[in-house]
């Protein structure tokens, strides 16, 4: 198997590997080495890159959003811990507890091999530190049977068009974590579509968008957004050493919410992504079907 995976993810010579593989999944990190010591590569998941090492970007910024806009979040759930990005940003407030769920057992595995080699790293501070609690279930099943509420929750949502990705997007999702919210609380997600805007706009009665990293924040009561004072905490000393810890080459995290669109209710304009019908999976998003398609850093469609 070691065999067959290495050559399926394209290891090189040398490069730090670490996998594993069970009957959920199976996960494969191939980095090359840094001047800084560190290693540097896609984490890969079902044979799909789903983040990098340092975490990228816009996975520290879905991480961090919600506890720096809420006024006091002291539970943190965030659904998926894929490359450790979101997670890591989550705990960004000292008094937040974060309790993380990944639905693929491997991906924890890997982490735990990944600590072993850099143990200064974010990923060994989660795996050791009692504000963290990464473990293996399936998050829509947490929401669906648990009563916990949370100050914010928060879906390292995958691309649209990957398999079983609508139950991450569906209308009936989003119900879901909205009543798991403690009064007062945020859900933050990533919305890559024009059709998951107009769904999360439909689900709670007040949201915000921030562009150009097409972002979400949704609740039942007014959400508290500053975008001054939040791009101010993002440049404050702490939190900036907390995402430089997840990856020291980037500094500018104001940069990904220049701008906030105040969106309310959705106007309806099409059909909500469902659990029955959920139209990106099924490509129904490309471009070649007249709707462009874009993820979190490139040129969108306007869905205001």
């Amino acid at each position: 198997n070691a065999q067959f995976w290495s050559r399926l993810h394209q290891e090189r010579a040398g490069q730090s590997v670490s996998w594993s593989e069970d009957r959920s999944g199976v996960s494969f990190y191939r980095g090359d080495p840094r001047p800084d010591g560190r290693t540097e590569g896609p984490f890969f998941i079902q044979g799909f890159s789903q983040g990098r090492i340092p975490f990228l970007p816009i996975h520290q910024l879905l991480g961090a959003i919600g506890p720096l806009v809420h006024p006091d979040p002291k539970q943190v759930l965030v659904i998926g811990v894929g490359s450790g990005g979101t997670p890591w940003a989550a705990g960004i407030v000292d008094s937040t507890r974060v309790r993380a769920i990944e639905l693929v057992d491997p991906v924890l595995d890997v982490h735990v091999l990944l600590a072993q080699q850099e143990p200064q790293g974010p990923i060994a501070r989660m795996l050791s530190d009692s504000r963290w609690r990464l473990e293996y279930g399936d998050g829509r099943r947490l929401l669906a049977k648990e009563s916990v509420r949370y100050d914010v929750i928060e879906a390292d949502a995958i691309l649209p068009e990957g398999s079983l990705s609508g139950l991450l997007y569906s209308r009936e999702f989003l119900e879901l974590a909205r009543r798991r919210l403690a009064p007062g609380g945020l859900y933050v997600q990533w919305t890559p579509t024009c059709r998951s805007i107009d769904t999360f706009r439909a689900v709670f009665r007040h949201t915000e968008l921030l562009m150009p990293a097409r972002v979400m924040i949704g609740s039942d009561s007014p959400i508290p957004l500053d975008l001054e004072a939040l791009t101010n905490r993002l440049s404050d000393r702490a939190v900036a050493e907390h995402l430089r810890r997840g990856n020291p080459d980037f500094d500018n995290y104001a940069e990904l919410v220049r701008v906030a669109f105040a969106t309310g209710p959705g106007p309806k304009a099409g059909e909500p992504l469902t659990d029955l019908h959920p139209r990106d999976e099924f490509f129904l998003n490309h471009a070649r079907r007249g709707v462009a398609f874009a993820n979190g850093q490139d040129a969108a469609p306007d869905c205001r």
